[in-house]
This record gives C-alpha cells, structure tokens and sequence, in this order.
C-alpha cells in the first residue's frame, strides 16, 4: 500500500465486483513474476500474440485467438472482422519473422473502418441483451438492429431481421435467459450463413464454461482477462473460428486498422497467459467454498444488530451469472435514525472505503454485498466498519 499512501489514494474494500472502476481483480503474484520477465527484451508482438493465441486457443477449446486490450476491445475487433468477412483484407497473413509492410491495398482496407459503405454492417442484437457495452459493437461501423422487447424475443423474430446486410448477431451472456436461447441463435446463424458473437465476458466461473461456448458453435467468443481470471485488467481474449480472429488480428494493434488504439504490451500477453494456466488449475468448489465462510461469518455479525433486517445469503442466477454468495440485508431506518443510503455513503466515505450495491437491481430498497473480492481478513475490517456505523445509533 506504500505507492498509494504516497500518492494519496485510498484503499478500497471491494464489496460489488470485478468492475474496471475498481481495477477489476487483484492478480495473482505469479502473473507480475511473469510480466516482469517478459519486459526485459524484444520480441516480434505478432509472433507472441500467435504462439500464446495458440495456447489459449486450446485451453478455450477453440481454434484460434488473439489477446485484446479488454473484453470490449475484444467485441469492437470482432464486430470489425465480421464486417470485413468477404473483403480483400482477408488474403493477407501476419508474419512474425519480419517487419510488417503495411502499404497499398493491404494499408486502404486495414483502414476502411469504421466507414461501412458497401459492407456488410449490420448486427441483430436482442433488445434484452441491450447492455453498456453493445456499444463496443458500433465502435467498428456496426449498425444494432434491435429485436424483441426488453424481456421477450421470438427466436423467429431474430430470424426475420436477418438480411443481406447482416455481419452478425450479438448474443450476452449475462443475460441467456432473456429472449431467444443461444441454441436457438446458432441454429438460426447457421441457417443464414452469419456468425455469432459472444460476449461472455460474466460467464466464469464456471470454469467449463472456458470451452463450452466454442464447442456449442460460437463463432467469436469474448471473454475479460481481468475478472474471473485475474489477469491484467486491461487484456481480454477474442476466441473462435480461425479465419474471423484471423481478421480481428490484422486491424488491430501493432497494425493501423480500427484497433490500432487497443494496444496490448507484450508484458500483458504473457501476463493473461500465466493467469489462464493459474484460472485452470484451480477448483469451483474449493473458490465458493471459501466465498460461502466470508458470507457466513457477515451474516453471523449482522445478524446481532438490531438495526439490521431480513439478512440473508442468496446466489444470484442472471442467465449464465456467476454463482456467487451474495449477502442482501435492509435496515430499519426509523430505529436506526438514518436513512440505507446515509449508511452507504458512511461506507464509501471511510479509510479504507468500502464499495456495496445500494438499491441494486437484485435486490431493491436494499444494500447487496458480494463476497467475490474480498481479500484475506477484510471481512474482519467490513464487520468492524458495520457494527461501528449501525451499532453506534
């Protein structure tokens, strides 16, 4: 904590989840091992991006990837390579073993994005899929044709909107059990001979879910390096069909295409790569498991103020949400003398400041803690903070 003292900046207890705004995760000492070794000299970023992409390709269960500046970044190229399927740009091949020569008609189409005329630019997107980070789509030129309501969509709606200027379809993972089912998009992807693109980027754990998606015929899969995985926050992975992620991998960074500003270090490449491995090794079992005791012993200290009601442990199950302890609680506000969001901002205003969910989705009205980051012995630090703010009134 020394660089942060000396920088001002205070401490966090993260208690909602792997979200950019608090770094996402804290990663793991191995993988900082790893980043420092691979910063020490130089080495050709599509060659690297080629031998860890066919690595993780394997651990995915797909046929090939590449690593991207984020999971957005990693929507943004694959809507570009689905956009540009069908194109000139797909005859060429990056080569590792000497400089790219980025010129002529490799240079004008590399280049084209996000100017879509004349392409195929449209993407079919469930409106109840509809989420912050559709826009990663419209970044490369795409156009969202929205289907469905925010609750509901025919598989056969999706189907009707499909036309000669589809580039693809969107699906979320997040939200599965809204709209159509993904069983029915790929059906529905290989009858129109268009592609699907995943983000799944809130599908892990389960750690099956690594292979699950590629091996039901996803076409591009998205996934985050810094949440579950606890990789650099900034890395991402784009994984699926070779001739796609091949396409996604020459409009990006080091190359000048739409993705030349979602650059990826090669200290961070490898960094996601050692993650991966360390992600693999472990267990589902074992990780809840010690989630559910940090819930537990919350719950047990909760449980003994009187300004606390109805708390309890539930995992939320959003589609294919991650199976989480998540504890929910409300407050009698009249005996305790304050409102849930004074509470709240007493939280955030503390050293360290403590990060929950008030008046969230899941649970309206209330406050929401997620287990999921919290760090060795923190849950002694949120207990301690708890029963000063409500035991003291």
């Amino acid at each position: 904590m020394s660089i942060y003292r000396e920088l001002g900046v205070k401490r966090i207890i993260n208690c909602v989840s792997t979200t950019s705004p608090l770094g996402s995760s804290v990663t793991y000492p191995e993988v900082m091992e790893a980043m420092k070794e691979a910063s020490t000299y130089y080495v050709a970023t599509d060659q690297l991006q080629e031998k860890v992409g066919s690595r993780i390709a394997e651990m995915t269960g797909s046929e090939a990837a590449i690593v991207t500046c984020g999971c957005s970044a990693a929507l943004t190229m694959a809507a570009a390579a689905c956009i540009m399927k069908g194109t000139p740009l797909e005859k060429y091949r990056l080569s590792g073993d000497r400089p790219p020569q980025e010129r002529g008609e490799w240079l004008t189409w590399m280049q084209k994005l996000p100017d879509t005329e004349g392409l195929r630019n449209e993407i079919v997107h469930q409106r109840g899929h509809l989420n912050q980070y559709s826009q990663a789509l419209r970044v490369a030129g795409a156009k969202l044709v929205l289907v469905g309501t925010e609750k509901e969509c025919a598989s056969e709606e999706v189907g009707r909107r499909i036309t000669d200027k589809t580039a693809a379809i969107a699906f979320t993972g997040l939200y599965a059990s809204r709209g159509a089912p993904l069983e029915d998009i790929l059906r529905i992807s290989k009858d129109h001979g268009v592609p699907v693109i995943m983000d799944a980027a809130y599908t892990l754990p389960p750690r099956s879910n690594l292979k699950r998606w590629s091996s039901m015929g996803v076409d591009l899969v998205c996934y985050s390096g810094g949440k579950s995985i606890r990789g650099p926050t900034d890395t991402g992975i784009l994984c699926g069909r070779r001739d796609l992620v091949n396409l996604a991998a020459i409009q990006m960074s080091p190359h000048h295409g739409i993705g030349r500003g979602f650059k990826v270090d090669k200290t961070q490449i490898v960094g996601l790569l050692k993650a991966l491995e360390i992600f693999l090794s472990q267990d589902d079992a074992t990780e809840l498991a010690a989630r559910e005791a940090k819930a537990r012993f919350i719950i047990d200290a909760l449980k003994s103020l009187s300004v606390v009601k109805d708390v309890k442990q539930v995992v939320p199950n959003e589609g294919l949400l991650r199976g989480w302890p998540v504890i929910t609680f409300t407050l009698d506000e009249k005996l305790l003398g304050m409102s849930t969001h004074q509470v709240v901002e007493l939280l955030y205003a503390g050293n360290p400041g403590i990060w929950v969910y008030y008046d969230h989705i899941l649970y309206p009205g209330g406050i929401t803690m997620n287990t999921e980051n919290l760090l060795e012995g923190e849950e002694l630090i949120l207990v301690d903070r708890l029963k000063e703010i409500l035991g003291s009134h």
